[in-house]
């Protein structure tokens, strides 16, 4: 009996066979064409090819201005076939001996499910303890009469022995962009017909409109609101509202996919499935049948190569003991192109309806000196945070390097980095991703600027004139949060200014937390806007400033039976004086110097739980919760 059969061989399935064998699993992976799936055949690999090749045309036509006297010719489709084809092979070969090295069994066909532990292959049944379906998706054609005979599939594109005189594109999303891209360097006239307000709809808005920006200067004519109800020949029907027009174009880019689901047996197992006809599963990629687990584009979602790879790891290690979530909000996403776009995470709207009370900067590459001195001055870097706390909530760059820039954004969201901290560090210069701290006032929803194609540093605490880049934005909206406190930026600017000495710090303290505090004779505090919260002495309110937040928050019983330590909480005391201070209290953790200022930092563990728990440090930081005593 196999500990995990995986059905699909792409970036996915491949990633979770090798994951569940590196846990001393049996493995068997099924697959009944190519391995590498739709990524390395017919996707992401062959597609960036192709716009390789176009953005180099493109540069050469541009060599005059750095001095270089060349004659450009035209692109050899042939030689970009052969290449694609070569890259292609060599990965999927490559996959394959990983696979062997790692002793998984791959098994060709098409996988049945036809029970809970069994998975049917060519009448050959595999018994398993776990199944991770990895179909993948495959091309969806709209219902549009007449769309047959003008059809041209993503395949029939990346095969292509020339390039289409017209297209129209309907596709909105990123594939439509690329293609767009791609044609119009090529030299075809490409008609983008997208049935909502703008391109890209589920990315920022900016984004959008840069990049929309960017394809109408190559010629692209771009109709937003317009969708294609019928194709006669090479006349094609738009219609926007109650009016229609036609417009002329050789062929229709169908470029949209959809989950492959159908003939799995998975709706006998009791599987259930998303409005999108992907498989519905929950944060450790497990279905609604307990054995049964699905990634990647099967699920629908964002359908990303990447994001499969880290869903497929993440259900190999639950099949095989191990207790891991698959984070849904670190998925990246890019646009490989001229420019290029990266993003990650919430857009400003996205944000906004989700409640937070949002801050954003933004800054071009135009005045980037690496940006400039290459002449690739087209796009911006956008970051999106929390107001209150400083969480990243998004970034989204449209830039030369956006692909490579937006790697660096998901791991500061991914280790919990605030605005704060992402700023404060700096890069070699010149180059795209350099960062220059600068002093900024904090305005309520104007609190950081990015330069040179990152963020600037942010400091003080007062009003001020808004500096130049920062984006002004509507009205703010307050974050819905749990009734614990939240103290604002005075406070903790009051807090980090504190003098080490303890009496004056107690003191200052006090006045900091008085709004959320009420203090009797004996410096015990009760706090005024929360019930069943536990009192605190008002030196326990001192001893919480090495948390990054420099909050404290009583929790009531519940919470405190169910809190637990964060897995980081970094000190941010300012004064030597401080650590002598702490020196008397039991905490969790050790508490450590940590720079010439003398600060503290609280590398925690998790202790057992003390006899008597008189408050709790809450770190907005990492947004979990860290067990304070006397």
């Amino acid at each position: 009996m196999y500990d995990v059969v995986v059905i699909g061989g792409g970036p996915g399935g491949y990633a979770a066979a090798i994951r569940a064998s590196q846990l001393k699993g049996k493995v068997a992976l099924v697959e009944g064409a190519n391995m590498g799936g739709t990524c390395v055949m017919r996707g992401c690999i062959p597609s960036k090819i192709w716009l390789r090749a176009a953005t180099l045309l493109e540069q050469a036509r541009k060599a005059g201005e750095f001095g270089l006297e060349l004659t450009v010719g035209k692109l050899d489709f042939a030689a970009v076939l052969a290449r694609k084809q070569g890259v292609s092979n060599d990965i999927r070969m490559g996959m394959e001996a990983l696979l062997a090295n790692n002793g998984v069994d791959v098994v060709s066909g098409m996988g049945v499910i036809t029970s809970p532990s069994t998975v049917e292959v060519g009448g050959k049944k595999l018994e398993t303890k776990n199944i991770i379906v990895a179909t993948g998706s495959t091309i969806a054609q709209p219902d549009v009469p007449g769309l047959d005979q003008a059809a041209f599939t993503t395949d029939q594109l990346l095969d292509m022995t020339k390039a289409p005189a017209s297209v129209l594109i309907t596709d909105p999303s990123y594939i439509g962009v690329e293609v767009a891209t791609l044609l119009s360097i090529l030299g075809s006239k490409v008609i983008y017909a997208v049935p909502g307000p703008r391109i890209l709809p589920d990315e920022d808005q900016d984004s959008g409109q840069r990049m929309s920006q960017s394809l109408r200067e190559r010629g692209v004519q771009i109709m937003a609101r317009h969708t294609l109800v019928k194709v006669s020949g090479k006349t094609c029907t738009l219609k926007s509202g109650d009016k229609e027009q036609t417009v002329e174009a050789d062929r229709v880019l169908v470029s949209g996919r959809k989950p492959v689901t159908a003939q799995l047996g998975l709706e006998a197992q009791g599987v259930k499935f998303n409005e999108n006809g992907g498989i519905a599963v929950d944060q450790q990629c497990r279905t609604a049948c307990p054995s049964v687990f699905a990634i990647g584009d099967c699920t629908g979602g964002w359908m990303l190569s990447h994001a499969a790879s880290a869903m497929g790891i993440c259900a190999a290690e639950n099949c095989m003991g191990l207790s891991s979530r698959f984070p849904a909000h670190l998925v990246s996403r890019a646009i490989w192109g001229s420019p290029e776009m990266g993003s990650v995470g919430l857009s400003e709207e996205q944000a906004e309806r989700k409640g937070y009370e949002v801050e954003v900067g933004g800054f071009p590459y135009s005045i980037n000196g690496y940006a400039m001195l290459r002449g690739e001055v087209d796009g911006a870097v956008k970051m999106v945070a929390d107001a209150d706390t400083g969480e990243i909530l998004g970034v989204h760059i449209v830039g030369s390097n956006a692909s490579e820039l937006i790697g660096e954004a998901v791991l500061a969201m991914q280790l919990e980095c605030t605005v704060r901290e992402f700023a404060k560090g700096f890069r070699v210069h010149p180059a795209f991703c350099e960062n220059r701290g600068r002093r900024r006032p904090r305005r309520r929803r104007l609190g950081f600027v990015p330069a040179q194609a990152w963020l600037t540093h942010i400091e003080g605490t007062g009003g001020g004139a808004v500096g130049p880049g920062v984006k002004a934005s509507p009205a703010p909206r307050r974050k819905t949060v749990e009734p614990v406190a939240h103290y604002k930026e005075s406070a903790m600017s009051a807090l980090l200014t504190c003098p080490p000495d303890a009496d004056a710090g107690f003191a200052r303290s006090k006045t900091c937390l008085s709004k959320y505090w009420s203090w009797d004779a004996s410096n015990t505090a009760k706090p005024s806007i929360f019930k069943n919260a536990a009192p605190i002495h008002a030196s326990a309110a001192w001893w919480t400033t090495p948390c990054c937040c420099l909050s404290t928050t009583p929790l009531s019983p519940w919470a405190r039976r169910h809190s637990r330590p964060p897995a980081r909480c970094r000190g941010i005391a300012a004064a030597a004086g401080r650590r002598a201070l702490l020196g008397g209290t039991r905490r969790h953790g050790d508490l450590s110097r940590s720079g010439p200022a003398g600060g503290l930092s609280c590398h925690t563990s998790a202790p057992k739980r003390p006899a008597s728990v008189h408050g709790q440090a809450a770190c907005r930081h990492c947004r979990r919760s860290a067990l304070l005593w006397a």
